[in-house]
């Protein structure tokens, strides 16, 4: 069974296809390839098992994930123990890790010291009702095909963009009707560009629209997940020197 469970992925993944002559095109391996498990140190003897994904820019290349899996008095620049899961283990490394002035923007950049031609590509546009997919590792969930990769391959769940909003605290912020679960925190959102015929991020997970008030109906609780979008990357990028 376990034979067929790899021949059958392995078709899989060598077959994925960026045509938009279907309006189910399957994620491409760039993509699968680029998403991470990582575990974050927050608290004394806390860790935080999540998603990241690697992010190009002006020929540099980051791992970016979600600020509130970090302990909030971490300084910015501050170097830090990260955890990164492959082979089937966990392997650790020290990185720098950057945040946004703004403290109400859920993004982490992590400066890594060598290109990676798997970075995913930022989308410059979102389509309201276009197909949103986020990648990631919920309650540690992965798919192990070690023929194929030596890092496990992400859950994929699907739905649309809802709603982009603004308030005190955003400029933006996305809205999806995807279910988040924990573990999905600092995975990629994608969704693909039919004009280039391919994969691009629009942002990442950063968890669940909060109720405001209590006291009411919530229907925000009932299934709206946020998305930060990909302008934080960049903001926080160009201000690293």
């Amino acid at each position: 069974m376990k034979k067929l469970f790899l021949l059958v992925f392995s078709l899989y993944i060598s077959s994925l296809s960026l045509s938009a002559q279907s309006s189910d095109i399957a994620i491409s391996s760039k993509a699968l390839n680029s998403t991470i498990m990582l575990r974050v140190k927050s608290g004394t003897n806390r860790y935080n098992v999540c998603t990241g994904f690697f992010f190009n820019h002006n020929n540099e290349s980051y791992i970016v994930t979600a600020k509130h899996l970090f302990d909030s008095n971490i300084p910015n620049g501050e170097t830090q123990l990260f955890d990164f899961f492959y082979n089937d283990s966990w392997h650790s490394d020290q990185l720098k890790v950057y945040f946004h002035p703004n403290k109400y923007v859920d993004v982490a950049v992590i400066k890594i010291n060598h290109y990676m031609q798997t970075g995913i590509i930022v989308s410059q546009g979102v389509i309201l009702s276009q197909k949103l997919f986020i990648l990631g590792f919920p309650n540690n969930l992965r798919i192990n095909a070690p023929k194929l990769s030596k890092k496990p391959f992400p859950v994929v769940k699907q739905g649309v963009l809802s709603a982009i909003i603004s308030d005190e605290k955003f400029s933006d912020v996305i809205l999806t009707d995807i279910v988040n679960n924990k573990g999905f925190s600092g995975g990629p959102a994608l969704m693909f560009d039919y004009k280039d015929k391919e994969w691009k991020v629009i942002g990442l997970v950063s968890g669940k629209m909060k109720n405001p008030n209590p006291e009411q109906i919530d229907f925000l609780e009932q299934g709206f997940t946020i998305i930060q979008p990909t302008s934080y990357f960049i903001e926080i990028i160009d201000a690293i020197e």
